[in-house]
């Protein structure tokens, strides 16, 4: 399983790295899995396993089960920032849908979960995103499709299925207590809005495995279960807004020969 995330927020008080506080909670469902971490916070430390452009072609190159990425986005780039430096990008980081072409893991798809904003707008259209008729969030790039439909559908490499945004993401900064109400105080990033869904994914694929749309709506309805999306407009949006392209009939992790 292959993560990748940074420090996309200033949280003044708790200095949280966001994104790999929310990969690091994904990994602790996912026990049976080998993760290879790129996180921001090996800048110094492990330069090859951080969120730098190369070393994430590197990994999916190589083939993984599951990919799941958590920082900033918009529909055609995903990226992140490095600790203590939210106010802007990695420069050479993250991954775009140009970086697509040179994908070459073949058989070794992964189910691909993307933390960040408008990742899966399916409807962008070329010449409204070049003229910005409406504001398209591409910010004047163009892009033919999305980040998640262009991922899912790339021959030869890619994903064989990718879950994000459609709209803007929401993460939880700072620390409010026990947000969940589960008996145990962590990370708000880890207890609500998108790292909370999130994070119900993979606690859902971890207990039952089995079937992409059975496992994607699990996590949405342990959401509600959590958060009713009548009490918050928010909580609302986080699950209208969580959207499965791809095959939801597929068996995550294929059937046996």
């Amino acid at each position: 399983m292959v993560v990748s995330g940074g420090d996309p927020f200033n949280d003044t008080g708790t200095n949280y790295i966001e994104g790999e506080l929310i990969c690091d909670k994904a990994l602790s469902y996912m026990l049976d899995f080998e993760p290879i971490k790129l996180y921001g916070s090996n800048r110094y430390i492990n330069p090859d396993y951080t969120p730098l452009t190369t070393n994430i072609k590197r990994e999916i190159n190589a083939g993984c089960g599951h990919l799941f990425f958590d920082g900033h986005a918009h529909p055609g780039n995903w990226n992140t920032g490095w600790p203590g430096e939210f106010d802007h990008l990695i420069l050479d980081g993250g991954i775009s849908i140009y970086d697509f072409p040179i994908l070459r893991n073949g058989g070794k798809l992964p189910v691909c979960v993307v933390g960040g904003c408008h990742n899966s707008q399916f409807n962008v259209s070329l010449i409204a995103t070049l003229l910005k008729k409406p504001f398209m969030w591409t910010h004047g790039l163009p892009v033919p499709e999305c980040w998640s439909w262009h991922l899912t559908r790339k021959i030869g490499g890619g994903s064989i299925a990718t879950i994000g945004n459609t709209g803007l993401g929401y993460e939880a900064g700072w620390e409010y207590g026990d947000r969940d109400g589960d008996g145990v105080n962590e990370p708000d990033c880890v207890e609500a809005y998108g790292g909370y869904l999130e994070r119900c994914f993979y606690d859902t694929f971890n207990k039952s495995g089995g079937i992409l749309g059975e496992v994607w709506g699990g996590a949405i309805n342990k959401y509600l279960d959590t958060y009713p999306g009548m009490d918050f407009q928010w909580d609302a949006k986080v699950v209208e807004e969580w959207a499965l392209l791809g095959d939801p009939s597929l068996k995550i992790g294929g059937y046996p020969n």
